[in-house]
Order: C-alpha cells, then sequence, then structure tokens
C-alpha cells in the first residue's frame, strides 16, 4: 500500500509538473512582441500624432500580440542619437531623413539637394511605390542595419522675394541677389545653386533684413515663412519646391527579421496608415499656407522653370561646389528623376 502512494504521488507529481511546464511554455509562446518606437518631435507635429496611430494600428491588426512603446519629444533619445540607437538595437523604430541616412552613406546625399523630388507627391511614388526606391530601401538596410517602412511628405522650401527684387521664375532671376540663407557651408552653397548671393542671416533676423533690403528674399518652408511673419515685408513666393524634405520611418533591420511574415505585415500596414495619415496632413498645410499668403496680399507664382532651375544646380555642384558632391551617386539622382 506505502508503496502504491508512493507511486501515486510519483505519477501525480510528474502531471503537476507537465501541466505547469506546458502552461509556462503557452505563457511564453503568448507574450506580446514589444515594439519601442522613439521620436525627438512633439506631440504638437502631425508626424508625431501619425505615431499614435500606428501604435494604435498595429496592436489592433495584432489583436495585442504586438505591443507598440511610443515615447516622443526625446524622452528617451535625443535626435542626434535615435538613428544610431536605432541601428544599434537600442531602440527598434524612429523617424529618420535621407540626411541624416547620408551620414553612414555619403553618396545618397545627392537626395538631399534641390529638386531631389519634383514635389511631395513624387517623394512618396519613389519611396513607397517605385521599384528603385524599393531597391535603395534594401541597399540602406544592409549598410546601415535599418529598414525604412515607407515615406511621406514633411515641407518644401519655397522662394520669397520684396516687391522691388520683383518675382522669381527661374535661376537669372536671382542673379546678384542677396538671399538669406543658413549659415552652414553646405547651406551657403545651396544658395549659390540656385542662382542667388547667399547671405548668411539667422532666421530670428530675417524680417529686419528683409526690412532694411540686408537681402531681398528667403528660402523657406511656408509654414516658418508665416510663423516669421516674413510676408508682411515681401511680396511674391515663387512656388520652386526646391527642397522635398520627406520623412522616413525606420525599423532595426534585426527586429524586423525576427518577425514573422505575419507580424511584418502588420507592421508594413500599420506603418502605411501612419504615413498615408501624415502625408494627407502635410499636403492639406501647404494648400492652407497658400490660402493664408494669398489672403495677406502675397502673389503666388507657379510658372517656375524647374528644369532650368535643376540644370543650374546640378552644374554648380558639379563645378564650383565640387567638393560638396565628391561622393554622390548622380545615376541615382537620374533614376530618381525618372520616376513618373
Amino acid at each position: 500500500m506505502k508503496k502504491f502512494v508512493l507511486v501515486l504521488i510519483s505519477v501525480i507529481s510528474i502531471v503537476v509538473f507537465c501541466l505547469v511546464f506546458a502552461s509556462v511554455a503557452q505563457e511564453s509562446k503568448g507574450e506580446p512582441v514589444k515594439i519601442i518606437f522613439s521620436e525627438a518631435t512633439t506631440p504638437i507635429e502631425a508626424s508625431v500624432q501619425a505615431c499614435f496611430i500606428f501604435e494604435e494600428e498595429a496592436e489592433r491588426l495584432s489583436g495585442g500580440t504586438i505591443v507598440v512603446d511610443f515615447y516622443h519629444s526625446g524622452q528617451l533619445v535625443s535626435q542626434t542619437d535615435q538613428q544610431v540607437a536605432c541601428m544599434d538595437g537600442g531602440i527598434d523604430m524612429t523617424l529618420t531623413s535621407i540626411q541624416w541616412i547620408a551620414e553612414f552613406m555619403p553618396e545618397l546625399a545627392v537626395l538631399g539637394t534641390p529638386f531631389n523630388f519634383r514635389d511631395g507627391e513624387h517623394g512618396y511614388k519613389f519611396w513607397n511605390e517605385s521599384e528603385v526606391g524599393k531597391e535603395l530601401i534594401e541597399k540602406i538596410a544592409e549598410e546601415t542595419n535599418t529598414r525604412i517602412l515607407g515615406s511621406y511628405l514633411y515641407g518644401t522650401r519655397q522662394i520669397t522675394t520684396t516687391e522691388k527684387a520683383g518675382p522669381v521664375r527661374s535661376p537669372a532671376d536671382l542673379k546678384g541677389k542677396n538671399f538669406r540663407m543658413p549659415g552652414t557651408p553646405l547651406w551657403l552653397a545651396i544658395g549659390h545653386s540656385l542662382g542667388c548671393d547667399p547671405t548668411p542671416v539667422d532666421s530670428s533676423e530675417a524680417y529686419i533684413a528683409l526690412q532694411t533690403r540686408v537681402v531681398v528674399g528667403v528660402d523657406m518652408p511656408l509654414n516658418q515663412m508665416i510663423s516669421l511673419k516674413l510676408y508682411e515685408p515681401t511680396k511674391y513666393t515663387s512656388l520652386s519646391n526646391h527642397l522635398v524634405s520627406m520623412l522616413l520611418p525606420i525599423i532595426n533591420e534585426d527586429k524586423w527579421k525576427s518577425l514573422t511574415p505575419q507580424q511584418q505585415g502588420w507592421i508594413k500596414e500599420a506603418a502605411m496608415k501612419m504615413i498615408n495619415t501624415a502625408h494627407k496632413s502635410y499636403v492639406g498645410a501647404f494648400e492652407k499656407d497658400i490660402a493664408f499668403l494669398k489672403d495677406n496680399g502675397q502673389i503666388i507664382i507657379e510658372d517656375v522653370d524647374k528644369d532650368a532651375f535643376m540644370e543650374f544646380s546640378r552644374n554648380y555642384f558639379l563645378a564650383e561646389g565640387a567638393e560638396f558632391s565628391k561622393n554622390w551617386d548622380w545615376d541615382l539622382f537620374d533614376r530618381v528623376q525618372a520616376v513618373k
């Protein structure tokens, strides 16, 4: 009898152990995948509002098996460090730009120069739909250990001039004219590549510089021009779209490869909802800014000769500005332009 009891206890112990082990294994198997998403911008930006949409959508699509921990306003990582943190796996996702990626792949800096994209729709088409964009995404993933999930418009820079300077439609209209530009060597070179005489002036001093005719124009995104009230001392805004900024959500490549194809599909679908929401928001903001400027007396110049500007800019960077472009991939630039 005693032997039977001991055997029974042993059997029960084994059964309990198996049940506990199975339960633990099931819990481990059912643990949600965590995505740590860090961004330096504040929630006032449409880009951050779109990140919240990604967070909600990834968790909804996965039925809670993917959990996104989103940190904004540099709570976790500063803007200076966030791309490296994503490359190293310290965080899983962030937002970046081609200018930041070019710090590690200098040949791609050509995509951050004037007239890289004709407008926001061109940039959207390139990164999200074109074969060239898909090839580049794979190359960047291999070189930087981060995978671009898509892209959306973040803003465009336009040319604004005083009444005396007149409207600008081609580089010839800028010849000999002092233009406010940021004071770094590359920004001043970009000014030369537009055809003007670039003058370094802090953005906070641009209004006075225009009033006192230290400069006769500025190149800025419309929302910045409006916030600084530069429409008051100026008269014309030429829609040159000479610099189109595209924001790129990226994910650590090792993290991406650790996901199942289904999980990758959920992340990609959630990312595209974020991208389309943000893109629509920034396109809409541009249209509202144009309406505001018209209501405040600005004359909007739409017939800008972008081909002339593109040719002038390229010739500058191949000659006087060659020190900046020595590592640029001009073949890639041409392939981008070929995307319809």
